[in-house]
């Protein structure tokens, strides 16, 4: 019984975290100290916000996935794109 209380638990703050996140993301583009509608058309970084100690804000979009791997222009796109409809057939195929 108590594998499936936090079973349910875990389930229950997948929501939370997906509205955590979301809202943390309005919070940066909505920031006009980060100018991101600007930074959108560049590919360095635009805003900078500094803060107490080693951290800083800075506004940068990343065109890729992790890491900036498979930046939206060029080849990276279409393989990325391989990949992904190879392990979408899969899980049909598994179905």
């Amino acid at each position: 019984m108590k594998l499936k209380i936090s079973k349910l638990w875990a389930l229950a703050l997948i929501p939370v975290f997906v509205l955590v996140d979301q809202w943390s993301k309005w919070l940066v583009l909505e920031e006009p100290r980060f100018n991101a509608l600007t930074c959108l058309e560049t590919r360095q970084g635009c805003g900078h916000i500094p803060l107490p100690g080693p951290i800083d804000l800075t506004m940068v979009w990343n065109r890729g996935m992790s890491y900036g791997l498979f930046q939206s222009d060029g080849i990276g796109r279409w393989l990325l794109a391989l990949v992904m409809l190879v392990i979408a057939l899969g899980f049909l195929y598994w179905l």
